[in-house]
């Protein structure tokens, strides 16, 4: 589970801007690891897993902005981002735009990028999951960032959490807000598929896994075919909820569920 929990700040009322902080924007679900307990679930979806048209991602992106005003910081992953054969240009899309001040770029460091000089900008990081042998190519990733004049940062990881469940929990509607309240990856805004979303798991989760429609589901905002009243009326209702659908398929972020980090599949 990489750390890449967001925070959304609200200033939409009073004819303010809204302005979100910080955001993740998931460009392929192909990946190059196995990951047993993937909170997006790519092992399980390896059969059909598809790399997001860039167009879609510039949209999506695009209109966010037109509702929010300005983005601090842009994370875009995978999967594993650099199989996408166009993540450059959705990266170069992002630098031009004024509105985002930061575009980092999470790894998990086992695919060797094709374009080095598009990430020489003092607005990109290239962040460099480290899980350990998984991450083959971390030590060539960092020499080569070095090399080439490119801002890096290095995550080591001490632990998950197995969120990965999907079957029914029989919790009441108290001991759901309570696990809402206090899971350690609630908050985090994410963008899938045209989707904008709060939980790194529940898109993947809902979608694939429970396969339940997640148009016209409260938690997930259609940021393609609404305008930006309705996607800033949309973002107010889903920062107000106690509770998602997903946690009734959750087992939590206890200290129970915590885990090692990248465990393959075998």
């Amino acid at each position: 589970m990489r750390d890449r929990c967001t925070d959304i700040i609200s200033k939409m009322g009073g004819g303010e801007e809204a302005e979100i902080y910080k955001l993740a924007i998931i460009i392929t679900e192909k990946c190059s690891l196995r990951c047993k307990y993937c909170t997006e679930y790519m092992p399980d979806i390896a059969g059909i897993a598809k790399h997001t048209d860039i167009e879609i991602c510039k949209r999506s992106v695009g209109k966010l902005l037109d509702t929010v005003g300005k983005l601090d910081s842009l994370t875009i992953l995978g999967g594993e981002l650099f199989l996408h054969p166009h993540w450059d240009e959705f990266v170069r899309w992002c630098i031009d735009d004024r509105r985002i001040k930061n575009v980092v770029l999470l790894t998990n460091a086992t695919i060797m990028p094709s374009n080095w000089k598009v990430m020489q900008n003092d607005k990109v990081v290239l962040a460099l999951d480290d899980y350990g042998d998984v991450s083959l190519r971390l030590s060539e990733l960092k020499e080569c960032a070095k090399k080439h004049g490119v801002n890096y940062a290095v995550y080591r990881h001490t632990h998950w959490f197995d969120v990965t469940g999907y079957s029914l929990v029989k919790q009441t509607e108290g001991e759901l807000c309570r696990k809402y309240e206090t899971c350690q990856i609630k908050g985090c805004w994410n963008i899938s598929d045209g989707f904008l979303y709060k939980c790194t798991t529940s898109f993947y989760k809902m979608k694939y896994m429970v396969r339940k429609n997640i148009e016209g589901n409260s938690d997930f905002i259609d940021l393609l075919h609404q305008d930006t009243d309705a996607i800033r009326k949309a973002i107010e209702r889903l920062s107000g909820k106690d509770y998602l659908d997903a946690c009734k398929y959750c087992a939590g972020t206890g200290n129970e569920n915590m885990i090692g980090v990248a465990r393959q599949v075998r």
